[in-house]
């Protein structure tokens, strides 16, 4: 499996999401700075994924991206937990995604099934969102309190979903959705792991709050559409 290079400035964080990644079968190695990262990447050709942090000294993860970008074709994935970040700047930086801290090997790893980035073809496709047969039945509405906007379904699970919009209503925190179908209804609260760009519109994950996973192991409509979505039985 290819190399993943971890870049952050706490190397506390770096040695608990290493361990992570480490014990779910990545290749991992770190640096802690981006000019850290550039040597790294001149002596290691076989590094697959950069996972940066945006904000460090003297050069933040999407001006690490910018420096690689046209003669390096790896990509670069930020991490961040400032949800006031204007994503569409960073964007243009070339990078791949952003993922929301804290990180974990299953945020990670679900991030790179979604957006189709394969380090390696043994990478175990986790069920923390199944892919939709059936989505077009669903509408789905997401609002942030300020303003509610209309979103593709692009997958469901009992922990979260995936969604498309048109643009980036949501930052990286929590907002509410409605689901609904007919005349069946189901809401809740969600907060975002992962974003990404695709086809120029906003690719995003989210996992359901504690309390809505709660609610939403009750409800019969609810698991009705995930079975009816997934196949499962």
């Amino acid at each position: 499996m290819g190399k993943v290079l971890l870049v952050d400035d706490e190397e506390d964080f770096l040695e608990v999401l290493g361990a992570s990644l480490t014990e779910n079968g990545f290749n991992i190695i770190s640096a802690t700075s981006g000019f850290d990262a550039l040597t790294l990447l001149k002596e290691d050709s076989d590094i697959s994924c950069i996972l940066a942090d945006y904000y460090m000294p003297k050069m933040r993860g999407d001006e690490l991206a910018m420096m690689i970008r046209h003669e390096l074709e790896i990509p670069v994935i930020i991490m961040t937990s400032d949800p006031s970040i204007q994503f569409d700047r960073i964007y243009r930086s070339g990078i791949s995604g952003v993922l929301s801290k804290p990180i974990d090997a299953e945020s990670f790893t679900e991030f790179l099934k979604q957006n189709d980035l394969h380090l390696d073809d043994t990478i175990k496709h986790r069920k923390f969102l199944r892919n939709m047969s059936h989505s077009q039945d669903l509408s789905l509405k997401i609002t942030n309190g300020r303003e509610t906007k209309d979103a593709v379904l692009d997958n469901l699970s009992t922990q979260g979903m995936g969604i498309i919009v048109d643009d980036d209503l949501m930052a990286l925190s929590t907002i509410q959705f409605i689901l609904s179908h007919n005349d069946q209804e189901v809401k809740g609260f969600m907060h975002c792991r992962w974003k990404a760009m695709h086809e120029e519109k906003v690719k995003a994950g989210f996992e359901f709050d504690s309390i809505t996973k709660k609610n939403l192991s009750k409800n019969e409509t609810f698991y009705s559409w995930i079975k009816k979505s997934t196949g499962l039985r």
